[in-house]
C-alpha cells in the first residue's frame, strides 16, 4: 500500500537514506535543497512530495519512503507575469530507489501533477540521470519524457548561432556598402 506524503509528513531519516542509496539521488532531492529554496521566497515556492509503503509487521505500522520529488514553483513579483510564466521545476529529477516499480513512479508523478495543478502551468524535470527504464510510468502519469544528447544539442545550437552570425554579417556588410563605409 502506498501513501502520498507532503514535506511536513516525510521522515527526515528515511529521506536521507533514500537519496543516499539511490543511483538517481542528488543534493537537489534532499531536505537541505528544500530548505534552500524555502529560504528565498521571493524566487521559489518549494515543494516536496514522496510516496511510502506501509508494512504491518506487528501492531505497529512501519513506513519506508519509496520515492521523493523536490522542486520549486517559480515566483514573479508582477502578478500578470506570475500567472503567465508559473512553472514547477524539479532539478535533478525524482529520487527513486533502484528497485522502484513503474506503479510507484507513476503514483509519485501523478501526485506531483495533482499537488501542482493549481500552482504551475507545467512541470519541468531537469534530469541528471537516465530515467528511461521508467519511461512508461512517466507517460502513464501524463508526463512526456525527452532525452537530449548534450553533444547533439551543442551542435544544433552552434549551427543556429552560426546562421544568425552569418545573416547578421551579411546584413551589416550590405548596410555598410549602402552607406559607402566599405
Amino acid at each position: 500500500m502506498c501513501n502520498v506524503l507532503t514535506y511536513e509528513q516525510i521522515d527526515r531519516t528515511e529521506w536521507s537514506r533514500l537519496v543516499a542509496s539511490s543511483s538517481t539521488g542528488t543534493w537537489f532531492q534532499t531536505s537541505e535543497a528544500f530548505d534552500f529554496y524555502a529560504s528565498q521566497p521571493e524566487l521559489f515556492k518549494p515543494f516536496a512530495i514522496g510516496i511510502c509503503n506501509l508494512k504491518f509487521e506487528t501492531i505497529n505500522a512501519q513506513s519506508t519512503l519509496r520515492a521523493v520529488c523536490v522542486g520549486y514553483v517559480t515566483v514573479e513579483k508582477n502578478a500578470l507575469k506570475q500567472m503567465m510564466t508559473r512553472r514547477a521545476i524539479i532539478v535533478g529529477g525524482p529520487a527513486l530507489p533502484d528497485d522502484a516499480t513503474d506503479a510507484e513512479v507513476c503514483e509519485l508523478m501523478k501526485a506531483v501533477r495533482e499537488e501542482l495543478k493549481s500552482e504551475a502551468i507545467y512541470v519541468e524535470c531537469r534530469n541528471f540521470n537516465d530515467y528511461s527504464r521508467w519511461k512508461g510510468a512517466f507517460n502513464a502519469a501524463g508526463l512526456s519524457t525527452y532525452h537530449i544528447s548534450t553533444s547533439m544539442w551543442i551542435r544544433v545550437v552552434w549551427k543556429w548561432l552560426k546562421r544568425i552570425w552569418e545573416r547578421a554579417g551579411s546584413v551589416t556588410s550590405e548596410l555598410l556598402c549602402a552607406m559607402g563605409q566599405q
